[in-house]
């Protein structure tokens, strides 16, 4: 069975998400392990995990990611009752349950999810609710996903859902199939003030409070962008999407320098000219599975040529990698402030690109809002202009400089100005700073590249890996 429960904050653009899952084993004499990758809505962070044990639920602690995973492995060689929760590339989590017990035995877990909404406009923001990946396990075709949506602002959806008001809380609820969820056509918007440019938030602690301003600024991307590189993956999934992508490329004005390589098996052919590169993909067969590192390493080479630059990656599942991706990390890591990479995946599947690039802070996935080439028009037009670009900024403030007239927003403000510490401190390197976001993450109960989250079953267990479960009460909750 599968549970979704939110609630949206309009002003600050912010949200928060209980996914509950159950696990069933009809295994007649083994108990199994339940594994699942997770895709998080872009720019979340899973705040919470939660197991029901012998029907009580308890709270995952958070310690780093070596911590937290020795934890599990060890507690699973005594089959015991944990659960783990860690990252697998930008935007991903790797969710492991076991035992799920033989003959019929459930396990039962909260994934809680904090995320930014994604602004379409100033009047507009856009949800596009977390999803299955990959999994060890199936999901009967009967199975529907069950979604209260909550907010303060009112919501839509082109999905056959029941909206309505009730104490000025605007939701939408119903039931969703797994196919709508994971052909990502399950996205929600959210109407906010427009002239609502500034919020405040804080947390409180055993020994502070940490208290954050989060601004809303309106950026111009051919200002910011003097360079985009795009990659086409050319495999055999792509051939439906195709068309839509090609109409996208065709109304993208090119007041700054485009390039668009096919990841396939001609070598150097972003060398050809735009306009002949999209001709190319127009009749291209879309056969197979393509290697795509090699375009993505070419991509990256000539984005790096100019001070501003992206690489935009439109691509199907990844489920093999066919070389090595070491010298693509290579390149970011020795250079941390070189081009962004932007990907769109058309379609569920694993990712074994994206998961080897876990290190890498400068990856981001493009919010979807259903159809690819609405999705693609809004980003081409947000990098040359047309289309007004907003980002929300939050920095920490002392309590007392606070503008009395920002309105007071949500905590998990604060959890997402915390993951940017993380993500500053990782591009930065070395073992002090990594010591210092592994503290940040843990103190603000996130998982990250260098924090996991695991639920073992006694004390004696958290004692031996010198962790400690989450107080309930610094939880966040729907």
């Amino acid at each position: 069975s599968s549970q979704m429960d939110a609630n949206l904050q309009a002003d600050g653009a912010v949200g928060y998400l209980e996914w509950i899952m159950t696990f069933q084993n009809d295994h007649q004499w083994l108990d199994r392990e339940a594994r699942c990758q997770i895709q998080l809505p872009p720019g979340g962070v899973v705040s919470r995990l939660t197991l029901w044990i012998d029907g009580q639920e308890c709270e995952a602690a958070f310690g780093g990611r070596n911590q937290t995973k020795g934890a599990y492995k060890s507690v699973v060689q005594r089959r015991r009752d944990p659960v783990l929760v860690t990252t697998k590339g930008p935007d991903q989590v790797l969710v492991q349950c076991f035992p799920v017990p033989e003959n019929g035995g459930k396990m039962k877990i909260r994934l809680g999810i904090t995320f930014p909404l994604n602004l379409l406009s100033k009047e507009q923001a856009l949800l596009q609710l977390p999803y299955i990946n990959e999994r060890n396990f199936q999901i009967p075709e009967s199975t529907e996903h069950q979604l209260w949506i909550e907010a303060d602002g009112p919501l839509s959806a082109k999905l056959d859902l029941n909206t309505e008001v009730h104490e000025d809380k605007y939701s939408i609820r119903g039931a969703i199939s797994n196919q709508q969820l994971e052909q990502q056509l399950a996205s929600i918007h959210l109407q906010r003030n427009p002239d609502t440019m500034s919020v405040w938030a804080k947390r409180e602690f055993d020994d502070d409070q940490v208290t954050v301003v989060q601004a809303l600024h309106n950026t111009k991307g051919n200002a910011q962008i003097n360079k985009a590189v795009i990659v086409i993956d050319t495999s055999r999934s792509m051939k439906s999407h195709i068309q839509k992508i090609i109409s996208a490329l065709e109304e993208l004005k090119q007041d700054f320098k485009v390039e668009l390589i096919a990841a396939d098996d001609i070598p150097n052919y972003q060398s050809t000219p735009y306009e002949v590169s999209r001709e190319y993909l127009r009749k291209y067969p879309f056969k197979g599975g393509k290697d795509n590192i090699p375009a993505l390493i070419q991509a990256w080479d000539s984005a790096s040529e100019a001070e501003n630059a992206a690489v935009i990656w439109i691509h199907g599942p990844q489920p093999h990698i066919f070389g090595s991706v070491d010298p693509l990390l290579q390149r970011w890591m020795r250079r941390p402030g070189g081009p962004k990479l932007i990907h769109l995946q058309t379609a569920p599947g694993p990712n074994k690109i994206i998961e080897e690039l876990d290190s890498i802070p400068h990856v981001s996935v493009i919010a979807r809002s259903s159809d690819i080439q609405d999705d693609l028009k809004r980003i081409f037009g947000q990098l040359n202009g047309t289309i007004p670009t907003y980002k929300m900024s939050r920095e920490y403030i002392a309590a007392d400089t606070i503008d009395q007239s920002y309105p007071r927003a949500s905590s998990h403000i604060v959890r997402l100005w915390a993951k940017e510490q993380v993500d500053q401190l990782r591009i930065k390197r070395g073992s002090a700073n990594e010591e210092n976001a592994k503290a940040i993450a843990v103190k603000h109960q996130l998982v990250t590249p260098v924090s996991g989250a695991v639920v073992l079953e006694n004390k004696a267990q958290y004692d031996q890996h010198n962790l400690q479960p989450a107080d309930p009460e610094t939880v966040p909750t729907i």
